[in-house]
């Protein structure tokens, strides 16, 4: 699901649970009272999810992140890009199915789709500024160099994992040889010690 389509979801979610809840008020007492009393709870959500959107980025960590790692204007952004969930600090600070989340070459960034966006600035961690990836079964724990773990899903980091277990020309990967030829990895008849 991308972005503009979960928005138009919501959108229509909202309204519809704004019109039953009026025909039903109405139904049961007068039409003056319905009609407010379903705008009313149009007007809810839109007025409470912000409220508490930005009160989650400081507890979460994403205000700390992003003194540190704003994205710069430019960055890509649009309803193509993959609606997905992460989490901030531990997995307890998750945020469900309204982050957008892609990964380049030099940058993992992140942002929060519209409406849920008051206090999130969009991100844009340097690579070469992550510490430690933890790689899981669905998530990787991404540790930059300031601020609190990012839970985020496998798919987006294991390229930086693929190019970090790479050794550079002339050094020696983890194994300390040069080649997967020089491992002396056992045969179907013997055990290794």
């Amino acid at each position: 699901m991308n972005a503009r389509t979960l928005r138009l979801f919501l959108a229509c979610f909202f309204i519809i649970d704004g019109i039953i809840v009026a025909v039903v008020v109405s139904a049961t007492s007068s039409p003056r009272l319905g009609i407010p009393v379903g705008l009313g709870v149009i007007a809810i959500p839109f007025l409470v999810i912000p409220g508490v959107m930005a009160i989650m980025a400081p507890l979460s960590g994403w205000t700390r992140l992003a003194k540190h790692y704003r994205a710069p204007d430019g960055a890509p952004s649009g309803d193509n890009l993959a609606v997905t969930s992460a989490a901030f600090r531990s997995p307890a600070f998750r945020y469900n199915n309204c982050v957008i989340v892609w990964a380049d070459d030099d940058h993992l960034h992140l942002r929060i789709m519209k409406p849920f966006d008051a206090g999130h600035a969009p991100l844009a961690i340097p690579w070469n500024d992550v510490v430690a990836i933890e790689p899981g079964v669905l998530f990787a724990v991404v540790q930059p160099a300031h601020g609190p773990r990012v839970f985020v899903p496998m798919k987006y980091v294991r390229r930086e994992l693929e190019i970090r277990a790479t050794p550079l020309p002339g050094e020696t990967g983890a194994t300390g040889v040069d080649t997967i030829d020089e491992l002396s990895l056992p045969t179907s008849g013997e055990t290794s010690p």
